[in-house]
């Protein structure tokens, strides 16, 4: 890290951050940038650091279409199930589950330094209410920080309670809760991507902890290119939360290159739709990709074996 801060520094060029040099030249809003403008004005207080965790494991209780098993038990079960365990879904570098020894490391650590702590994230560990690792962390955060602390949650609000655990203990801990709701689409739809996802019961959840939701954001991929604007007006309109207002505040498949939007037959249509949005200038970034169309027959090969848990997809999705 040291030597990465030292060449951007000098102006040299970090292959790593490739991505971000790219979006950059495209005019559009890179990870980079989304940093400074969150980061720029901070002052140096004590307690002025935020960090994202990701040490909790993999436990989740939907197996979401486009997610990768390093972030879902559930996944790594369907997957099995349906003989999809090829390279495309690997992510390397990255374990499902640190070891105890490892874990009670970094656990110590963190609380050594919690009075520096501002706000905690959770971000990619499966389903932080779902996790018994990740509630017993924050119980041993003492209650005199936990009050000066802003915890972060990303969910998908569909089970807000775990044996003795709860998300109203949370709240009711720490200084203020942010949740960051994951939600890919509605309906119909909502179930098949999010496999063993109730629509009704998250709805529900929604209208409970409203005053909580920070925004709703999806995964877009193949599975949303074409209604992103219709999901967007129904999470606003219809359940009164926020929907994600800025780029880089959502995520884009595009591993494996199957779930890419680009794959869509009407991306030309959805490019000229999407361009004068500007948040949405990332999903045109990717929408202008060039994939090999190869990949088209391996979506519809993959499908059909989600089927089998899920129900035929030909019905939600007849344009792809």
């Amino acid at each position: 890290m040291d030597n990465v801060r030292q060449k951007m520094l000098n102006g040299q060029f970090v292959s790593d951050c490739a991505n971000c040099y790219a979006k950059d030249q495209e005019g559009v809003t890179s990870d980079r940038i989304k940093h400074i403008q969150t980061f720029n004005d901070k002052l140096m207080t004590w307690r002025n650091m935020e960090i994202k965790l990701s040490m909790f494991g993999n436990y989740c209780n939907l197996s979401c279409a486009m997610c990768h098993p390093v972030h879902s038990s559930e996944r790594v079960q369907e997957l099995q199930s349906i003989n999809e365990t090829n390279v495309h879904w690997k992510w390397p570098g990255k374990l499902f589950r640190l070891s105890n020894k490892r874990y009670k490391e970094l656990k110590e650590n963190v609380l050594k330094n919690i009075g520096r702590i501002s706000e905690i994230c959770f971000s990619t560990d499966g389903e932080l209410l779902q996790n018994a690792r990740a509630y017993e962390f924050l119980y041993d955060i003492p209650l005199k920080d936990s009050k000066e602390i802003t915890l972060s949650i990303t969910s998908n609000l569909n089970e807000v309670s775990f044996k003795k655990h709860s998300l109203d203990t949370l709240i009711e801990k720490f200084k203020d809760v942010k949740i960051r709701v994951s939600a890919d689409h509605i309906y119909e739809k909502y179930e098949w991507v999010r496999h063993k996802g109730s629509f009704d019961k998250f709805c529900l959840n929604i209208e409970r902890y409203k005053d909580y939701i920070f925004h709703v954001a999806p995964s877009v991929s193949i599975f949303n290119i074409e209604d992103l604007l219709e999901i967007k007006s129904f999470y606003e309109n219809e359940l009164g939360v926020k929907w994600f207002k800025q780029a880089g505040s959502y995520s884009i498949v595009s591993s494996p290159k199957m779930l890419s939007c680009s794959l869509h037959k009407d991306k030309e249509l959805f490019i000229d739709q999407y361009k004068p949005i500007d948040w949405l200038s990332p999903v045109v970034y990717e929408l202008k990709k060039n994939i090999n169309i190869s990949q088209k027959d391996k979506l519809f090969n993959y499908l059909d074996r989600l089927s089998v848990h899920r129900g035929d997809w030909r019905g939600l999705w007849s344009n792809l």
